[in-house]
């Protein structure tokens, strides 16, 4: 998630000690709840979802596809 350095205000996962800026913590707190490197989860009190589980949630859904090129052309 960060991309700076990260020089104070640190989170470090208990489990994998994998270094997290306070802010991008936070952030994933309140998201998925885990850590990205070894699905620990961040606050024990709150759900935690990994992607893998959130992606395997998600219905997929048919799109039409409209091809309008044909109209734009004569324009």
């Amino acid at each position: 998630m960060c991309k700076s350095e990260i020089l104070r205000n640190t989170y470090v996962c208990p489990e994998c000690k994998t270094f997290y800026c306070l802010k991008c913590s936070t952030a994933l707190t309140d998201s998925e709840n885990v850590c990205w490197i070894c699905n620990t989860p961040f606050d024990e009190s709150k759900p935690s979802k990994t992607l893998k589980e959130e992606v395997e949630g998600k219905e997929e859904k048919d799109v039409d596809i409209i091809d309008d090129s044909k109209t734009l052309n004569k324009m």
